[in-house]
């Protein structure tokens, strides 16, 4: 039985107005879908939400690149902040507040999100699509 290279990375974000009650996200990337990346968001017994979005690769490679704007379309943004160390993740509000037109803003370690970014690219690179790069 063969398995399916892939990259999947715990995340820890922060609420901007709750930063003492972090959440954790689970980023997954298939060597079979390598035009997606999947961000769970998990529970505290680790189980998977319904709260889920995908974005492209390229997402990370251009906010991780342009500190100056943020980057992205639709559901997933990704861009700056006055904190160091740190960018802030926008996200669309789920279903159930997506009326209100409201938007999760979330800040994430700029390292962490390098580190997966790269291992995202290295596993694009060995499927022959140089994604990220």
């Amino acid at each position: 039985m063969s398995t399916v290279p892939a990259v999947v990375e715990g995340l820890t974000l922060w609420p901007i107005t709750e930063l003492d009650r972090p959440l954790v996200a689970v980023l997954s990337y298939q060597a079979g879908d390598l035009h997606v990346i999947r961000m769970a968001f998990v529970d505290a017994n680790e189980h998977e939400t319904p709260c889920i979005y995908t974005f492209l690769p390229e997402l990370l490679t251009e906010a991780l690149e342009d500190l100056a704007e943020p980057a992205g379309h639709g559901e997933v943004h990704i861009g700056p902040t006055e904190v160091p160390g740190r960018l802030l993740l926008s996200l669309a509000a789920p279903d159930l507040l997506r009326e209100s037109g409201g938007r999760f803003e979330l800040l994430v370690e700029r390292a962490r999100l390098q580190a997966i970014a790269e291992q995202i690219a290295a596993l694009g690179a060995l499927a022959g699509l140089g994604v990220g790069a």
